[in-house]
């Protein structure tokens, strides 16, 4: 018989963005495993009305919201929504995706005393790029705790972030690490045309992420300065799409990066396929794992990320094995990793080579989905 089991998470697919991706690929894995889902999620934008949709033969309810504030979508009737979900569908766990502000507005009860698992997919940080998330966090701890202590498990996506976690410091007894993962199935190359004049007879370094103060794009722009004989693609649309566009020009650099902006599925892969190496310098924690490294990993490219103490980045990118690892917000350091690699293409060869090994391995969603279904049977 079908363990069930309602999902709950801030967006889902088609929006962009790791946990989207994450949470498709994994409850399409689940259903392998005797596992039926539900998500329950909200709309990107403003709306009145409730919208339910079937993908892949799961079950999505996309609940009305009011606004987004710092990141955080209001729906002011989810409680109602969460309810009549837990009702109709009456599963058997609750699976609530964090960080997502409106499971915590609720109170415990709420739950029906069903076993809640809470999968911790990053800390919300207090960043100096951003002072509204320190404030607004005072706020959002103590329903945050709340909600931790009600958790049966919580599931850390590596090692590295639960040991650096402040949040997570007193519930280390209930937390299991299970990495993420993704479905390289939806990773079907096709060319891209706008840029393709841009990529003939050039090396590639491409990165791929939303636009965002922790991505620390502005210091893999600079470094191109120092780059000879490639060129920087970043794929992505985010808040930072103007800034970042404008230090391009500032440093003249118009001939050697670009931004794509969006990019379906399949011509992002085409340059996952075809880059020559794969680039994320992200400077903060709110990088908790980095799911676009899988990606580049599928297709056997090596990494070049930044050791911000804490993150999974690290994990997932071992130094001089899958690529190298440099000191965040350090140009140089990015420009001497990357050139490394284009002009040692043996090197580059073999931790590319390591990369999809290890990605097979350890990262692919069954080998993920299997281990969270396992983790609901040994709960119920």
């Amino acid at each position: 018989m079908a363990i069930k089991v309602l999902h709950i998470s801030k967006f889902y697919y088609p929006e962009e963005g790791g946990i989207e991706y994450f949470v498709k690929d994994l409850t399409e894995a689940l259903l392998g495993f005797g596992v039926n889902p539900l998500i329950l999620v909200h709309q990107r934008h403003a709306s009145v009305s409730l919208k339910k949709d079937i993908i892949n033969n799961i079950q999505i309810i996309r609940l009305p919201i009011i606004a987004n504030i710092s990141y955080a979508p209001i729906c002011l009737a989810f409680a109602y929504f969460l309810k009549k979900a837990i009702n109709e569908f009456k599963p058997d766990i609750l699976h609530i995706h964090l960080p997502n502000l409106s499971p915590l507005l609720i109170p415990p009860s709420s739950y029906n005393k069903l076993p809640l698992i809470i999968h911790w997919h990053a800390d919300v940080v207090a960043s100096e790029h951003d002072k509204r998330l320190k404030f607004l966090y005072k706020f959002y701890r103590p329903l945050e705790k709340r909600l931790l202590q009600k958790a049966t498990r919580i599931i850390v996506t590596s090692h590295a972030y639960l040991e650096t976690s402040a949040p997570l410091r007193a519930f280390q007894p209930k937390c299991v690490t299970v990495p993420l993962g993704i479905n390289p199935e939806r990773l079907k190359p096709s060319m891209p045309g706008s840029v393709q004049a841009f990529e003939r007879s050039q090396k590639i370094v491409l990165s791929v992420g939303r636009l965002t103060y922790y991505k620390g794009y502005e210091y893999l722009i600079r470094a191109m300065k120092y780059i000879e004989g490639a060129k920087l693609i970043i794929v992505g649309e985010g808040a930072k799409r103007k800034e970042l566009s404008s230090l391009i020009k500032k440093e003249a650099l118009t001939e050697k990066v670009i931004l794509t902006g969006y990019l379906p599925e399949p011509q992002k892969a085409h340059l996952l396929q075809n880059c020559h190496l794969f680039c994320l310098p992200s400077i903060e924690r709110t990088e908790a794992f980095g799911i676009s490294l899988l990606e580049a990993m599928y297709f056997g490219k090596p990494l070049v990320t930044t050791d911000v103490k804490g993150s999974g980045m690290s994990f997932v990118n071992l130094h001089q094995k899958t690529g190298l690892v440099v000191p965040p917000k350090d140009v140089k350091a990015l420009a001497r990793a990357i050139n490394f690699l284009l002009q040692h293409e043996k090197v580059a060869q073999k931790y590319g080579q390591n990369a999809k090994n290890r990605f097979e391995k350890q990262f692919h969603i069954v080998k993920i989905a299997e281990q969270i279904a396992k983790l609901y049977t040994d709960i119920l």
